[in-house]
């Protein structure tokens, strides 16, 4: 039902995750090589994020920061933005909105890895699954779409994730 609204499925080129259905017997070296991927992204994903993307229920950008960390249970993803380009909001972009998502590395139907977190914001649930990359420097770089969790919609919001680290080595601090 989501995948559709997002056009997730045959012919679009992005895969709905992947069914429980393989046998123990072909399952068992897909699951190595999971592990194997899965230890390669937590090392690259763990740190600090500027996020870029639009409010789900206003449609109003945002911008702000995120701290990605990981324990026991999965990832937890610490989220601070602030509406950036609404006409309505003072010249600091609005009042900070501070959220708490958790989640894992999940994989895909064509072995694509994809970071999925959910969390609960403005009186609904949301749900985000972001497509796994790096930049030129190997740091982390993510891009997804955020809607509503069992939801169906006809514009999710893209979100991007770009690893702060290089760049506040690149902007000179007054």
């Amino acid at each position: 039902m989501l995948g559709a609204a997002l056009g997730i499925g045959p012919g679009s080129g992005l895969a709905p995750l992947a069914e429980a259905s393989e046998s123990a017997e072909e399952s068992e070296p897909a699951e190595a090589s999971e592990s194997a991927a899965s230890e390669v992204w937590h090392a690259l994903l763990l740190g600090r994020y500027l996020i870029l993307g639009r409010d789900l229920q206003s449609g109003v950008q945002y911008s702000g920061t995120l701290e990605l960390t990981e324990d026991e249970l999965g990832f937890t993803a610490y989220r601070v933005w602030s509406r950036t380009c609404d006409p309505n909001a003072d010249a600091s972009g609005g009042p900070e909105v501070r959220e708490t998502a958790r989640g894992a590395i999940e994989t895909t139907a064509d072995g694509s890895a994809v970071l999925r977190l959910r969390w609960f914001a403005a009186d609904e649930e949301r749900e985000a699954t972001y497509l796994l990359g790096t930049d030129l420097d190997n740091y982390g770089r993510l891009t997804g779409y955020v809607y509503p969790l069992g939801g169906v919609t006809t514009s999710p919001v893209l979100e991007v994730w770009f690893a702060a680290e290089p760049l506040e080595r690149a902007i000179p601090q007054h």
